[in-house]
C-alpha cells in the first residue's frame, strides 16, 4: 500500500531541491523565474526546462491520487476555474480532480514566491530561521493540494 506520508516526503524533497538549486545558482534562477526583461521573449526551447518543477510536483500528486492517498481540497471551485483546470488536464494529459489542479497551480506560484522572497532579500529582518520556515511552509503547501502525512480517511 502506497503510504500517504511517502507522498508528502516526495513533495518536500522536490520543493527542497528547487530551493537548494536556487540558493546555489541565484543568477540562473533569476533568469528563469525572475522579473522578465521588457520586450524579451524566451525561445520555445526554454519552456520544457522551466516546467520541470511543475511536472515534478504534478507527478507526486498524480501518484498520490492513483494510490487513493489524496484528499480533494475543500470548497467549491468556480465554474470558470474548473473549465481552465480541465483544459490544463487535457494539455498535460493528467487525470486529477479540477480543484486539485487549481490548487497545484496556486501552490506552484506560492513555492516560487517563497523561494524568490528568500533569494531576493524580502525575508530580511522578517524570517530569520529560513530553513525551518521553508520546511513548515512546504508541508502546508502539500496539504493545500490534498497531500497529507495521515492516511486518507483518518480524522
Amino acid at each position: 500500500m502506497y503510504k500517504s506520508h511517502v507522498c508528502v516526503e516526495r513533495w518536500v524533497a522536490v520543493c527542497g531541491g528547487v530551493r537548494a538549486w536556487a540558493l546555489a545558482h541565484p543568477h540562473e534562477y533569476a533568469l528563469i523565474y525572475g522579473t522578465p526583461v521588457p520586450g524579451y521573449h524566451a525561445p520555445r526551447t526554454t519552456a520544457a526546462p522551466a516546467g520541470r518543477v511543475a511536472r515534478a510536483l504534478t507527478a507526486v500528486v498524480c501518484d498520490a491520487h492513483a494510490a487513493g492517498a489524496l484528499r480533494e481540497p475543500p470548497g467549491p471551485l468556480p465554474d470558470a476555474l474548473a473549465d481552465e483546470a480541465r483544459t490544463l488536464m487535457t494539455e498535460l494529459d493528467i487525470d486529477l480532480p479540477a480543484p486539485v489542479v487549481a490548487a497545484l497551480v496556486a501552490t506552484w506560484a506560492q513555492l516560487f514566491g517563497l523561494i524568490s522572497f528568500e533569494l531576493f532579500g524580502q525575508f530580511n529582518r522578517v524570517v530569520e530561521d529560513r530553513d525551518a520556515f521553508f520546511a513548515h511552509t512546504v508541508r502546508r503547501l502539500a496539504g493545500g493540494v490534498g497531500l497529507s502525512a495521515d492516511p486518507v480517511g483518518s480524522a
